[in-house]
């Protein structure tokens, strides 16, 4: 979501603004990290059905060329993060 639409939901009472937890931050980033270790069989899926059917049948329908290409964003994606976190 673009920052300017979460300046209007707090300016129009619908987002409550947080401080910032460096801690919480972190240990986001290493959960990210540990799903992207788990995510060399196929265990993600973008659609809300592909994941019940994943997570409650065992059932998983994502391409190869889908995981491979979700491994190799993730990092770009994790380093992108801390660099905003650390400006």
């Amino acid at each position: 979501m673009p920052p300017e639409a979460l300046e209007n939901l707090h300016r129009i009472g619908q987002l409550k603004r947080e401080p910032f937890d460096p801690q919480e931050f972190e240990r986001l980033l290493v959960m990210a990290q540990a799903r992207l270790a788990d995510a060399q069989v196929p265990s993600m899926s973008t659609a809300h059905q592909k994941r019940n059917l994943a997570e409650y049948e065992g059932y998983m329908d994502v391409s190869d060329s889908t995981i491979a290409e979700l491994c190799a964003l993730v990092p770009q994606l994790l380093a992108a993060t801390r660099l905003l976190a650390s400006s």
